[in-house]
């Protein structure tokens, strides 16, 4: 059964609460990120955000099931 995994929030600073968070799941851009636990697998899901400068900042987490 596919479980949805909890995303990435942007705290601060105030001026970078507006920026959009992108979710990849094996390099696949996902709204929302559901995994399939009814198989063993690594599944990393990158976390990527981008400002207006066009500067990124990516977070990686591998779920193992």
């Amino acid at each position: 059964m596919p479980r949805r995994v909890r995303g990435a929030t942007i705290t601060s600073p105030q001026a970078d609460l507006n920026l959009g968070i992108t979710t990849y799941l094996n390099r696949t851009e996902m709204s929302q990120v559901q995994i399939d636990t009814t198989q063993a697998a690594t599944d990393p899901i990158q976390y990527v955000v981008t400002d207006s400068a066009g500067l990124a900042a990516t977070s990686t987490r591998t779920v193992i099931v």
